[in-house]
C-alpha cells in the first residue's frame, strides 16, 4: 500500500482529507512540504493541511488531476516511494 504515515520534503503525492479518496472531500495533487503531528502539508496549498497521503507517479497525478478525481488511479500496490523531486543548485 503507497499510504504514508510520514514523508520527506520533496515526496510526490496525493493529500486526502479522508482515506476513501472521494473527490467531493478535500484533495490536492503536489510535493510534500513537511509532516507535523501526523499532518501533511503541500507547497503552494490549497488547503491549510491534509490527514491522509499517498506516494503517486507523476503520470498518476497528471491523470487525477485532469479527471478531478483522487479515485482514478489505482495506489493501492506499490510500497516504494516511486518520485522524489530533487532541488539543484544554479
Amino acid at each position: 500500500m503507497r499510504r504514508t504515515y510520514e514523508g520527506k520534503s520533496g515526496d510526490y503525492v496525493l493529500c486526502c482529507k479522508y482515506a476513501d479518496r472521494d473527490p467531493q472531500d478535500g484533495w490536492q495533487v503536489g510535493f510534500l512540504d513537511r509532516v507535523e503531528d501526523g499532518l501533511f502539508y503541500l507547497r503552494k496549498p490549497l488547503r491549510r493541511y491534509f490527514k491522509v497521503c499517498y506516494f503517486i507517479t507523476p503520470n498518476e497525478g497528471r491523470r487525477i488531476v485532469e479527471t478531478s478525481n483522487p479515485r482514478s488511479a489505482c495506489i493501492n500496490r506499490y510500497p516504494v516511494r516511486p518520485y522524489v523531486w530533487e532541488a539543484t543548485d544554479g
